[in-house]
């Protein structure tokens, strides 16, 4: 039992609580006249979030437009032939692929700790605010970090995350590395590096057999 379910249980009986307490005191009329105020209140309430919702989300459009100018004037250089685990090289392969950046998307990063090659994670659900964090697995080659960015920025950035069911989640993801597939000769991807796109797909998201009948 957790925290968040005492607290919640806690505030319901204090509720009914209160409303029962009105209801002897008052009678009906207490008890029309509490439920006015409850709502007045929860509008109140509401609005208070919401304004808070607003400057977080406005802060967030400040850190995309700076992501987008540093993007911008980044340096193309791919002389090197493997790409160093930075953020300087996702904006260097940003840049040279041409990767569509949604203006939702106000961080970019490198996570060390992250053992897949990337994450999306909405961090303001109502405006849809996200950052993508980039794992040190993307950066085995210029084509499938650049790869592992159309997936996240191109594909996932612009998908209904809303109600993420498994089979929703798993439509999602086939969808983004079909994309990575699709688009091997403008990322520059080798046949070896496709192949592990599609075994990754196929292990970890396996097609359902009910759609395929369908088909």
């Amino acid at each position: 039992m957790t925290i968040q379910f005492l607290c919640f249980s806690l505030g319901i009986f204090l509720f009914i609580y209160a409303f029962w307490k009105e209801f002897e005191y008052n009678g009906w009329y207490g008890i029309k006249k509490r439920l006015i105020q409850s709502f007045y209140m929860l509008i109140l309430c509401a609005g208070v979030i919401f304004v808070f919702v607003f400057i977080d989300h406005l802060e967030k459009q400040k850190q995309a437009k700076a992501l987008i100018q540093t993007i911008e004037i980044s340096p193309i250089n791919l002389k090197d032939k493997l790409p160093t685990v930075s953020n300087q090289s996702i904006y260097t392969a940003i840049k040279h692929y041409k990767i569509q950046v949604p203006k939702k998307i106000y961080s970019i990063e490198v996570d060390y700790s992250y053992e897949q090659r990337g994450l999306i994670e909405r961090t303001n659900k109502f405006f849809l605010d996200s950052k993508v964090s980039i794992g040190p697995n993307a950066f085995s080659s210029w084509a499938m970090l650049a790869s592992t960015l159309v997936h996240e920025l191109e594909i996932h950035a612009n998908q209904d995350m809303a109600w993420n069911s498994d089979d929703l989640m798993k439509e999602n993801e086939r969808e983004a590395y079909t994309y990575e597939i699709n688009n091997q000769k403008r990322l520059g991807l080798t046949d070896s590096e496709v192949l592990s796109i599609q075994d990754s797909m196929d292990f970890y998201f396996p097609e359902n057999k009910n759609s395929m009948a369908h088909q």
